[in-house]
């Protein structure tokens, strides 16, 4: 059976009509969102020939059949500039956006399973034909869905009936019929969840890619949604984490490629094992995705990962874990977590995965809304000297510095050179910013969902924080041995940091009363002084060199 990729056929008009020195903007269905509450629209129409208006007499812009006319004509229309408009005697809002628009519509209250019918429209800024579908729509989440901008489930139907669905490949993502949409409610700048799983993309790439075409994480794009007419804001279109995502190996007659969700603390932990029950899909922190429940559920494979790791001598452990986990994986996530200090996805979101059988797991990252000094509600937590891990990474950092630590330590470095450069990842975080600053964006949030919901101060603060904790991390993979306890735990362990220094430096400590020394390689006393928490040691007039410091305490 051929499938299409619109059940409705359109023809666009988008041109903008222009009589002597008069400009009419014809917009068409899909090309806006209309908030009569609001006062707002939102149009994604090409207005790029639109930067010479000095002679225009009259501007306006058509929207399927209602003419809007500009109430001061600007020399220049330009993405993401507010624009007043009148239609009669009412004003409303217009935007001109950059991002694709989504419009839901349903007759039926969306609630979180099942899924209602509805229908979809997706436009983006060229002149393509508009993506139309039907589709089933829920609430997904956990905790978000009390936020009062939520976040969707959605599946596109190829008819009303639901009984068969349509895979299109949206906005240059997978060819799929199953999507989220992120609304990112508590995230200050609503980037950090787009910016980190394009960021562990870049990071990690999945061992078996030359046998398939995997990917080790998600996609995202942002988009901006109504539904109901009712403008939603700003949201990331996803495609979803599944056996498909990681072309896991297909069930047959016995469980070959394996998924499953961290959804609470225990096993996913592994510092937790009770019984399980094969009529059971969620065991100890665990939901099992895959296999589906109509193939097989079976938590044998997990239950002995979880078995091992916890139980397993330090012997046993150092000379089976390549086999049972990807340990480059686990390194890299290890980076990533701590990178992020993303203090919700240690056991929960967080995904453990299986290609095929007979092949060792590995981790996926998922929900990265709480990183960069930010935490899961939205609240600023300035903690940047601290490691974390779960009893699975405790276990790999106790072990044999070559089983982990030393192959962490490199790898740490080897990314500072290339991807996790201070300004490659700044520059990554500005630009993310940036766009959604110029095209309106952060305007139309706050006058969708008030003052509260947008912190542009975070900016800076997520700025600072970042490099606070790279200084941090330098200094924690450099250590010859990486052991969590002895960075963090021990009563008299001295953090020095930022190293290399360029003219100041600080160091963290906990005794009240101590002295540092400076000397040359050469053994020469330069600089001494007694420790203050709150003071910067200038070294400013050093040359550049080694130098090494000496701490004297009770």
């Amino acid at each position: 059976m051929t499938k299409v990729y619109t059940t409705v056929l359109m023809i666009l008009s988008i041109s903008n009509f222009i009589f002597g020195n008069d400009i009419e903007i014809i917009v068409d269905k899909g090309k806006f969102i209309l908030d009569e509450n609001l006062q707002l629209i939102v149009c994604n129409n090409d207005i790029t020939e639109l930067d010479d208006l000095i002679d225009i007499n009259s501007l306006t812009i058509n929207i399927i059949g209602n003419i809007y006319e500009f109430y001061n004509i600007p020399n220049r229309l330009e993405y993401g500039k507010q624009y007043q408009v009148m239609f009669g005697t009412q004003p409303y809002q217009l935007y001109f956006s950059k991002l694709p628009l989504i419009n839901i519509n349903t007759s039926q209250e969306i609630q979180d399973e099942p899924k209602v019918l509805a229908s979809i429209i997706i436009t983006d800024t060229t002149n393509a034909l508009p993506i139309i579908s039907y589709c089933g729509i829920e609430y997904r989440g956990g905790v978000s869905q009390t936020y009062p901008k939520k976040s969707f489930d959605i599946e596109l139907w190829e008819d009303n009936s639901g009984n068969n669905t349509n895979k299109i490949p949206l906005l240059n993502m997978r060819n799929d019929d199953d999507w989220l949409l992120f609304a990112m409610f508590k995230e200050p700048l609503r980037i950090r969840n787009v910016i980190n799983h394009k960021l562990w993309r870049k990071i990690h790439i999945p061992y078996y890619i030359d046998q398939e075409n995997a990917m080790s994480g998600i996609r995202t794009k942002y988009i901006e949604l109504a539904v109901n007419n009712e403008y939603m804001g700003i949201y990331a279109l996803c495609e979803q984490l599944d056996k498909k995502q990681l072309q896991l190996k297909k069930y047959t007659t016995s469980i070959r490629g394996e998924l499953y969700k961290g959804i609470g603390w225990g096993a996913s932990t592994f510092t937790n094992l009770p019984p399980y029950d094969n009529n059971q899909r969620v065991w100890s922190g665990f939901e099992m995705k895959y296999p589906k429940e109509d193939d097989s559920t079976n938590w044998e494979n997990i239950y002995n990962f979880v078995d091992f790791v916890i139980n397993s001598s330090t012997s046993d452990f150092e000379q089976n874990i390549k086999k049972i986990f990807v340990v480059d994986n686990a390194v890299d996530y290890f980076i990533f977590l701590n990178l992020l200090r993303a203090t919700d996805n240690t056991g929960k979101n967080i995904f453990i995965a299986k290609y095929k059988e007979n092949e060792p797991y590995f981790y996926v990252p998922w929900d990265l809304d709480g990183t960069f000094g930010v935490i899961w509600n939205g609240e600023q937590e300035n903690i940047y000297i601290d490691i974390l891990t779960n009893g699975f990474y405790n276990k790999l950092l106790n072990s044999n510095n070559t089983v982990f630590n030393e192959i962490a330590s490199n790898r740490w470095f080897e990314l500072r050179n290339s991807i996790l450069q201070n300004d490659s990842l700044t520059n990554h975080i500005s630009e993310t910013y940036n766009t959604l600053l110029t095209n309106g964006n952060y305007e139309r949030e706050i006058l969708k969902w008030g003052n509260e919901s947008i912190n542009l101060l975070n900016l800076e603060y997520t700025y600072e924080w970042l490099e606070n904790r790279l200084n941090f991390l330098d200094i924690y993979f450099s250590s010859t041995i990486l052991n969590v306890n002895d960075i963090t735990n021990s009563p008299n362990k001295y953090i020095v940091y930022p190293n290399p220094i360029v003219s100041t430096f600080s160091i963290n400590y906990s005794n009240k009363l101590s002295i540092y020394r400076i000397y040359n390689i050469n053994g020469r006393l330069l600089k001494e002084g007694i420790l203050d928490h709150a003071k910067l040691i200038d070294i400013g007039d050093f040359s550049s060199g080694i130098y090494l410091l000496r701490i004297l305490d009770n």
